[in-house]
């Protein structure tokens, strides 16, 4: 008893990859940028 049938095409699949490539790199260089403005001893401090 098949309900939900999956179909993937490679449009959803390069959508979906370079949704998430593009939110980690944003995320990675907003963290980056923010703590490279700290003060060392503050930024490993706060973790």
């Amino acid at each position: 008893m098949n309900l939900i049938s999956v179909v993937s095409s490679l449009n959803g699949i390069t959508i979906g990859f370079g949704f998430s490539v593009a939110a980690g790199v944003f995320f990675g260089f907003y963290s980056a940028l923010k703590t490279s403005r700290m003060d060392p001893v503050h930024a490993l401090w706060s973790e």
